[in-house]
């Protein structure tokens, strides 16, 4: 990402939140190397890790703090309403864009390529 306040221009990485340049990223045809930061992914699904994972640690930590209360009780329940809602709009992302949650051209940084 790069800011686009003038003057500043700050280049960030929106996978970490570091400020960086192309070297930060796993692109070697860029200056960086493999196993650094994807340049490219789909954020929906990296999105969706990082929601999953804070959600586990949440309950652990409830669960730890609080062994009476049943684990049961602390796992996130959604209707099935939900889960198809979400699993169309997962569908129409694909069908737009190639990539579930794919933005078309988000990962670009004005002037870099």
């Amino acid at each position: 990402m790069t800011c686009t306040r003038n003057g500043c221009y700050n280049v960030q990485c929106y996978v970490c939140h570091k400020t960086c340049e192309y070297s930060h990223f796993n692109d070697t045809n860029r200056g960086g190397k493999a196993g650094n930061c994807p340049l490219f992914d789909s954020s929906e699904q990296r999105h969706e890790n990082e929601v999953t994972a804070a959600e586990k640690a949440a309950r652990d930590r409830v669960a730890e703090e609080n062994p009476q209360v049943d684990a049961a009780l602390l796992e996130i329940r959604v209707s099935s309403k939900v889960k198809e809602d979400e699993k169309r709009r997962k569908m129409e992302d694909v069908n737009r864009n190639g990539l579930p949650g794919a933005v078309p051209g988000a990962a670009q940084v004005p002037g870099a390529g």
